[in-house]
């Protein structure tokens, strides 16, 4: 039997791209972005069961692990055979900042009759991601509108996934449940100009982890409210 997993296969959203054991992923990953795995051992051997187990882990540019597993305690994959499938979402990361992290795969051939995992031959492959934060950019350009605008949408960028995310929107710091405070939980949000003073005014969107897993962000854009003028001719 191998004793290292060769094949790691590497899904995130729409995208899928096969990579070899501990390679670099050359993309880098948004908030929020559903990742699947699959490692595979190429040789199986009859009468052997198996045991995956995935751990998540921050490193730094070293390849030094520095953080908590943000799987917790793992996921042992029960299935028996030589394939171990895994999914997790990519956690928030501060605004402009990026952070590295380590998948890996941990596989544990099981025999004899109570099933004993056979740990001096355990396979390990693993697979380096990197996640950029947000920048304020992801819920776009600051925006010019009139005062009698009803309907100002303001939306964030699809790069960035709202899987497990909890999204706040606020207009000017209004707490929720003030008359002009955007749906929680919305990729967007609408805002009556109508309500708002001349001038600018600042929307935010805060994200974080719905799973307290992972920092917490603020992006803001500026709206410019302009006076629509009432010319009179003599």
């Amino acid at each position: 039997m191998a004793k290292n997993i060769i094949v790691l296969l590497l899904t995130a959203l729409l995208a899928a791209t096969c990579m070899s054991a501990s390679a670099v992923s050359q993309e880098a990953l948004r908030p929020g972005q559903a990742i699947s795995l699959t490692a595979i051992d190429q040789e199986a051997q009859d009468g052997v069961s198996y045991d995956y187990l995935w751990t998540v882990v921050e490193v730094d540019e070293d390849g030094n692990e520095i953080g908590d597993d943000l799987v917790s305690t793992g996921v042992l994959s029960q299935t028996g055979s030589n394939t171990g499938s895994f999914a997790f979402l990519t956690p928030v990361i501060p605004k402009g900042q990026h952070k590295k992290f380590i998948i890996k795969a941990r596989l544990t051939p099981k025999k004899g009759q109570n099933g004993v995992g056979l740990t001096i031959c355990i396979g390990e492959t693993s697979q380096e991601i990197r996640v950029d934060g947000p920048s304020d950019s992801a819920i776009g350009e600051d925006l010019i509108v009139c005062e009698d605008n009803s309907n100002v949408e303001v939306e964030l960028d699809e790069s960035i996934g709202d899987n497990g995310l909890d999204l706040q929107w606020s207009v000017d710091d209004e707490a929720p449940g003030s008359r002009n405070h955007p749906e929680k939980g919305k990729r967007f949000a609408s805002i009556d100009a109508t309500e708002l003073s001349i001038g600018e005014h600042i929307v935010k969107l805060k994200l974080k982890n719905n799973s307290g897993k992972g920092d917490e962000t603020e992006v803001i854009k500026r709206i410019h409210v302009i006076h629509r003028p009432k010319p009179i001719i003599q």
